[in-house]
């Protein structure tokens, strides 16, 4: 059987740099929620190579999940459309936990 010479598709979602997690983690830990990665995450047809999951100290469910594109990092809270920042710093500064929920400041702060 001949081989084949396609590549396999490029993943959706790319890994974080090593700065944007340590801003990530100081963000949930200064908001009392964990942060936890998965690494080779596939949802349907979508492949990630990190997923980052936001969740409460003491609870299961997530509050938002966050990944990275080529250009972009990617927000989408439990509750709400999913958005793209041009940076974790933009992303970050755009969120705020409210009554449990993790959700969008107002305003277009480093919206891609």
């Amino acid at each position: 059987m001949p081989a084949s010479n396609s590549c396999p598709p490029s993943p959706e979602g790319i890994s974080f740099e090593i700065n944007e997690l340590l801003m990530l983690r100081n963000w949930a830990e200064r908001n009392a929620l964990r942060l936890e990665l998965e690494l080779d995450h596939q949802e349907g047809d979508r492949e990630y190579e990190e997923y980052a999951n936001l969740t409460p100290e003491a609870g299961r469910h997530r509050l938002a999940t966050m990944w990275r594109t080529r250009d972009a990092v990617m927000v989408m809270p439990f509750a709400g459309p999913t958005r793209r920042f041009v940076s974790m710093a933009y992303a970050l500064a755009a969120l705020q936990v409210r009554n449990g929920l993790i959700q969008m400041r107002q305003g277009q702060i480093g919206r891609a």
